[in-house]
Parts: C-alpha cells; sequence; structure tokens
C-alpha cells in the first residue's frame, strides 16, 4: 500500500487556489521551479526546470491577459527573486499576484477578469488594483 505525504502548508493553499481558478472557467497550469542531478561518465551536473521566482501558477485570462499567481503558506512572504518575477510580469502587460490565502484570489479574481490590473510594491509586498 503507497503512502501518502502529507501536504505542505503551501500545497493546503495551492491546491484551493486551483480550484478557484478553475471555478472561474480558468486552466491553471501549476509550474514546478527545481533543479536535480544528473551522472554521466562520473560527472554529475544539473538540469533547471523553469527559472529561479517563476510563479507557482498562471493562467490566460478570457481577455488574452497571461495571468501569473505566486501561492505562500499562510503568512509567508515572496522571495525577492519571486517578486522580481511578478513586478516584471506587470510591467510587460501580464498580471502578476501573490497569496497566502485563496478565498483573497476568490475576491479579486472578478475583478482581474473585468479588465483591473495590479501594481506591486517590492518593498511592502502590497497590491494595488485598478482599472487602466
Amino acid at each position: 500500500m503507497a503512502t501518502r505525504r502529507k501536504a505542505t502548508p503551501e500545497q493546503r493553499v495551492q491546491v484551493p487556489c486551483i480550484g478557484v481558478l478553475e471555478a472561474f472557467g480558468l486552466r491553471a497550469h501549476r509550474r514546478n521551479v527545481t533543479r536535480v542531478p544528473f551522472t554521466y561518465k562520473g560527472k554529475t551536473s544539473w538540469v533547471r526546470f523553469n527559472e529561479p521566482g517563476m510563479s507557482d501558477l498562471w493562467t490566460i485570462l478570457p481577455s488574452g491577459v497571461h495571468l501569473e499567481v505566486e501561492v505562500k503558506a499562510p503568512g509567508e512572504v515572496p522571495t525577492p527573486e519571486q517578486v522580481e518575477w511578478l513586478v516584471s510580469v506587470n510591467l510587460r502587460g501580464g498580471i502578476g499576484i501573490w497569496t497566502d490565502d485563496a478565498e483573497w484570489l476568490r475576491r479579486v479574481l472578478p475583478w482581474l477578469l473585468d479588465g483591473y490590473r495590479v501594481r506591486l510594491d517590492p518593498t511592502t509586498l502590497d497590491q494595488e488594483f485598478y482599472r487602466p
């Protein structure tokens, strides 16, 4: 019989966030950012999957706008690399947000679907929603 691993605190937020996106008719894509070792002819190298800082979830809104969602465990905050990624998404015409609460995502998603955008303050991590 296979043993199930306990969900991490971040997974306990991430799974409901996926459910929120899907409840709004969006296809949620989960992204792993990691690296794994492999050995060839006695030499170990690393294979990287995605770039450090990339968000956990992404989707495309019906308007065609790319949405990135960084999910954190309750009380945790994004790393500097994750903040840099989210800010770069916002500057390039997409929407980059972070959350440690799926209910928060459920409340703000209608705004994003209605055309609102986000400014993320990299120093305070405040997210300001505005209509362009």
